[in-house]
């Protein structure tokens, strides 16, 4: 499921509260957990790449069902273009699960910051520490 400030949405605004839920069936316990996304253009060209690891968050994943939040506080893609989304779950182990264009969603670039100029496009690729992962 994902979320725009707090709403159910397939269009995500820039400067936005990026909210991915993520629900699993582990059929086994993780060890070294890892969780990551990655979001790219229609031409395939990566614009955030992370995992928990990356930002130095470790996971408990336990046999069964789980949920996991993939949190951007103030969401840093400026484009008015349709992106996809590589998910990726599993551990140091071989049966690392990665999903390929597990979804899409649009980007809507408005003035996030009041200022009556619009962001230039080429501007990202740009680092941001407002992002979260978890297992809830």
């Amino acid at each position: 499921e994902l979320y725009c400030d707090g709403h159910l949405s397939d269009v995500v605004s820039t400067g936005s509260k990026f909210e991915l839920k993520l629900f699993f069936n582990a059929y086994r316990d993780f060890h070294e957990s890892e969780i990551g996304i990655v979001i790219k253009d229609e031409n395939n060209i990566s614009y955030i790449g992370l995992n928990n690891k990356h930002i130095g968050t470790s996971l408990k994943i336990r046999k069964g069902k789980g949920k996991a939040v993939i949190s951007i506080i103030d969401f840093p893609i400026y484009a008015n273009e349709v992106f996809w989304a590589n998910l990726y779950f599993g551990d140091q182990g071989p049966n690392y699960e990665c999903l390929i264009n597990a979804f899409s969603f649009r980007v809507s670039c408005n003035d996030v910051y009041g200022s009556g100029r619009k962001l230039d496009p080429s501007w990202n690729r740009i680092y941001s520490n407002n992002i979260k992962i978890n297992t809830l």
